[in-house]
């Protein structure tokens, strides 16, 4: 069986979008035939841990402290850099190519090198953000001369736009120039990253668990139910807000007390005061409840008491990269059989994954969502879930589609 080291700053038990991509793909891999090691942060959680912990190794601490989810600040920077961190980060210079783990997990990973000469990986997997992973996985590439690929779950320096965007592109051409590959999360984000690197590039979906049961059988929801409810679940980011927004404008506006939008949020707590601040100001604080972070088995309750599931993306177009952007939690809504609403740019690439598996709606404007509103309130959206597509989006198929790729690139090595 070959081997895989895989790099990565978040992995379970730690709860977040970006602990489950190779958390819940990593089960699978032995099916075709790699054994996964992980490389990861000592951290706590509610996640299950899929692999023997014999096959992880862990180093530093994850700034990440319960469920949620909040930014981590000078964590783990040493004293001297912490104040000249602060400065550089209200400057927005946003340097996306090195962060402030640079300056301690490399050194922890040197020190560990004969334990990973040891495990002898066939393949190096490091994945972004942060890009400390990416480095690491450059130097054990280069220290035990195995080919590395880099996944990337977002753009990187691509949609650096400060003073620092034409030195950070110039420090991350160099750091993938190295890479055998490209791995990444969705149709628009592999093109421009192929581009940009000139690099293959292979989407991998964040996809669901074999363990959520499929159902696309059309749900029987009776007009007597006291209430719709809307239900969002995840971390908020400062791009998504206009987008909440918008729903919130329609609720204020709908005319019916019969609907809820609940918010089970994971943070940060400004984001949710801000939401807060503005239902109260449209009168209609009564109608938004934002719930304090659960574990994930109330959730997957929640999630299909639900008669709608929303997702928040990006409402802007100023970047064309960011139609990319395919939240973590999108493809794990799909096999529940409830009307997905994604409130966000139209020509995101989630319109593509909604029409594929008619799961749901993508809504841009007011118009579009008060329609999709009116016929989920009067039933008469019909939502007829195509099962075979959805499985497509498995974690399972989705490790399978990583696997091939891996192979592909041991094979070309071996050729040469």
């Amino acid at each position: 069986m070959k081997k895989v080291l895989i790099i990565s700053y978040d992995f379970p038990p730690v709860n977040n979008v970006a602990s489950r991509r190779y958390g819940d793909m990593v089960s699978y891999m032995p099916n075709y035939d790699w054994e996964p090691y992980i490389l990861t942060t000592n951290n706590s959680g509610d996640l299950k841990v899929e692999i023997p912990e014999t096959n992880i190794i862990r180093i530093g601490k994850h700034h990440q402290q319960g469920l949620i989810v909040e930014g981590p600040g000078v964590h783990g920077l040493p004293k001297f850099m912490a104040f000249w961190y602060v400065i550089y980060k209200r400057l927005n210079l946003n340097f996306r190519s090195a962060d402030r783990f640079i300056f301690s997990l490399p050194l922890q990973v040197i020190k560990k090198l004969d334990y990973f000469k040891k495990i002898n990986p066939d393949i190096i997997l490091a994945t972004y953000g942060p890009a400390t992973s990416l480095w690491i996985g450059n130097l054990l590439s280069r220290r035990m001369k195995k080919p590395w690929v880099a996944d990337f779950r977002d753009p990187g320096s691509l949609t650096n736009y400060s003073a620092l965007s034409f030195i950070d592109k110039c420090v991350d051409r160099f750091l993938i120039s190295s890479a055998s590959g490209i791995i990444t999360v969705s149709p628009t984000l592999a093109y421009f990253l192929a581009d940009f690197y000139n690099k293959k590039a292979m989407v991998v979906f964040n996809g669901y668990k074999d363990t959520i049961i499929l159902n696309t059988s059309e749900k029987n929801r009776s007009n007597k139910k006291p209430q719709k409810i809307i239900y969002y679940a995840g971390r908020f980011n400062s791009h998504q807000i206009e987008s909440v927004k918008l729903l919130i404008d329609w609720l204020s506006k709908c005319g019916r007390d019969d609907i809820v939008f609940r918010i089970r949020s994971l943070g940060p707590e400004e984001i949710n005061r801000e939401i807060y601040e503005y239902t109260k100001s449209l009168n209609i604080s009564g109608m938004v409840n934002i719930l304090r972070p659960a574990e994930d088995k109330l959730i997957q309750q929640e999630s299909r008491e639900a008669d709608i599931l929303a997702v928040f993306v990006d409402h802007e177009r100023y970047a064309p990269i960011t139609a990319g952007t395919i939240t973590g939690k999108l493809l794990k809504l799909l096999p529940l059989g409830i009307p997905v609403l994604v409130i966000g740019r139209k020509d995101s690439d989630i319109g593509d994954i909604l029409n594929e598996t008619q799961s749901g709606y993508l809504v841009t404007n007011f118009l579009q969502l008060d329609i999709f509103m009116n016929r989920v309130i009067c039933e008469t959206l019909k939502m007829r879930p195509l099962a075979d597509k959805i499985k497509d989006f498995s974690s399972n198929n989705q490790c399978k589609r990583l696997c091939s790729f891996l192979d592909r690139l041991i094979a070309k090595k071996i050729a040469r």
